[in-house]
This record gives structure tokens, C-alpha cells and sequence, in this order.
């Protein structure tokens, strides 16, 4: 675990991605943080977003910066929007 390359199932390419981008840092911290397969279902908050740079800033601003919520409370709203089908 550490580095977004390392996600199962991944499509995330590290030589696609700026290291030093938001999207790398929000899957590192995911797969730094959980193992399999919570990192691979919550990474695909960021990799399936319509806006990837956009959902990187809200998911590192909920967990670091505002420090609201904890990496796995994320995940449990996360399964709960997916599970409720609120996405469409």
C-alpha cells in the first residue's frame, strides 16, 4: 500500500498523473489508509468523477483540512450514496 498504482483494479496510471497533482494525493492517502477492497471502492470516489480534480479537493478538504471526517466515515457515506443509488 502507499501509491495509487498499488490500488487493486486500478486503472490509475502513475506515469499519467503529476505526483504533485490533487488527484495523486487524494488516491495516495486512500491507499495509504485502507486496505483491500475499501481502498479500491472509496478510490473510485476520485477516479470515476466527472471533475477527478474537483472530488481530489472536496475528499482531501473533508479529511485533512477541515478535519470533519475520517477517512472511513468518508467510506461508510460514500457506500451508503452508492448502496441508496443517489447516483445516477
Amino acid at each position: 500500500m502507499g501509491t495509487p498504482y498499488r490500488i487493486a483494479q486500478s486503472p490509475f496510471r502513475p506515469d499519467a498523473c503529476d505526483k504533485s497533482s490533487v488527484e495523486f494525493q487524494a488516491l495516495s492517502l486512500i491507499a495509504e489508509s485502507l486496505p483491500h477492497p475499501q481502498r479500491t471502492f472509496l478510490s473510485t470516489f476520485v477516479r470515476d468523477a466527472v471533475d477527478r480534480e474537483l472530488a481530489s479537493r472536496f475528499f482531501l478538504d473533508e479529511v485533512l483540512v477541515q478535519n470533519k471526517i475520517t477517512i472511513a466515515e468518508f467510506l461508510t457515506d460514500w457506500v451508503n450514496i452508492v448502496r441508496n443509488g443517489m447516483l445516477l
